[in-house]
């Protein structure tokens, strides 16, 4: 995203205004490893180098690099929180968050960090993921059961029509939960959950799919049966890529399919172990043991009619 000239310039200003060139360089440091101040103002070492030049260096180079609202996130921290155990007061740091949020970014309070406003931006790294970095998701996998045969007995534009029906059910209700679909292939895909209690949300996306889709096959389903889907939720680190190829490619992603596909009943939701544990005792309490899973266990919600 490109920032608007007088915003990068309103934090030159506050840098220079806030903090000592030696402190500078840290902030800088946190994005640019082995930052080196006097290599890229070209200031010889005997001379200390005016706070104006140095806090216009970092900012231009930090903007460059793409860092820039993560950059503003820290000064926003430093603001609140002090750095090493020492207060600052960040000139201009309102005017600098306003800036931000004209930008379409809002600010997540549980995890204290800008991130895009859904109502207007929704892409894959929620605008603030860094290409390379690690960070903790929670995902939901969803298979339609079944692909093959259904192309093999239906009219294409039928089928067509019909899966743009499910992925519009799911993206709904993965949307309502701030998550974000990082594949779809046309006979399933996979979400990504980053922000909040993401076991909780991914969990909730999924069941509250099962049951959508049940009465999508009731009430609307244009075929003469109804569509079977597996769904499954798992957590665990994974490095984000702007490479769609390399992203979907990570270990945890894989065994996510993998429990969808080797655990997973058709028209059920599968939680791994690790989410399960954090789904507290009401909810947790629907699930069921899935006998023969590993990796200490999967359990599994489907649809019961009540006796």
């Amino acid at each position: 995203m490109k920032i608007p000239t007088g915003l990068v310039n309103l934090v030159i200003k506050s840098l220079s205004e806030s903090m000592n060139v030696t402190t500078m360089q840290s902030l800088a440091r946190m994005y640019l490893h082995n930052y080196d101040l006097y290599r890229k103002t070209g200031f010889p070492e005997s001379i200390a180098i005016p706070g104006r030049d140095a806090a216009r260096q970092i900012v231009m180079d930090i903007n460059q690099g793409g860092y820039l609202i993560h950059f503003i996130n820290t000064l926003y921290d430093v603001q609140n929180n002090g750095l090493m155990g020492k207060k600052y007061s960040i000139s201009h740091i309102r005017e600098i968050v306003n800036g931000v949020i004209d930008l379409g970014y809002i600010f997540d309070n549980q995890n204290k960090l800008f991130v895009e406003d859904p109502r207007i931006h929704r892409t894959k790294n929620w605008g603030i993921l860094l290409d390379g970095a690690d960070y903790l998701f929670t995902f939901l996998r969803l298979d339609i059961v079944g692909n093959t045969q259904l192309v093999k007995k239906y009219e294409k534009d039928l089928v067509k029509s019909v899966y743009a029906d499910i992925r519009q059910l799911f993206e709904t209700g993965v949307n309502k939960f701030n998550g974000r679909i990082w594949s779809w292939e046309g006979d399933g895909g996979l979400a990504a959950f980053f922000f909040s209690n993401t076991n909780l949300s991914a969990t909730l996306t999924g069941l509250q799919f099962i049951n959508e889709i049940f009465l999508y096959n009731t009430l609307e389903c244009k075929l003469e049966e109804p569509v079977e889907l597996r769904l499954a939720v798992h957590t665990g680190s994974c490095e984000y890529k702007e490479n769609q190829e390399e992203l979907l490619n990570s270990e945890i992603i894989r065994k996510t399919m993998a429990i969808e596909s080797d655990y997973t009943k058709p028209n059920s939701l599968t939680v791994s172990n690790v989410v399960y544990i954090t789904l507290g005792k009401e909810l947790g309490s629907i699930f069921q043991p899935v006998s023969g899973s590993r990796g200490g266990g999967c359990f599994n919600y489907e649809l019961r009619w009540e006796k």
